[in-house]
């Protein structure tokens, strides 16, 4: 549910491929393994943190380029 309105999704889309990206999700968040961190310039850009409390802080300076196998 949304602020401001409430989406319905029916019950044909939790299909097989559904539930895994779920459970999939689900494990990774669960995980004792932190996350791989992925830091960018525009997401360290809203962030308050300093570079001395966060090493890999973006500067802004650059836009890496990166990979994912998730999609």
């Amino acid at each position: 549910m949304y602020q401001d309105h409430e989406e319905h999704i029916p019950s044909s889309a939790i299909d097989q491929t559904f539930i895994d990206s779920l459970s999939g999700l689900i494990r990774r968040l669960s995980s004792a393994t932190p996350a791989r961190k992925v830091p960018s310039a525009m997401e360290c850009g809203f962030c308050n943190i300093t570079r001395e409390e966060c090493p890999e802080r973006a500067s802004g300076d650059t836009i890496a380029e990166g990979s994912t196998e998730d999609f």
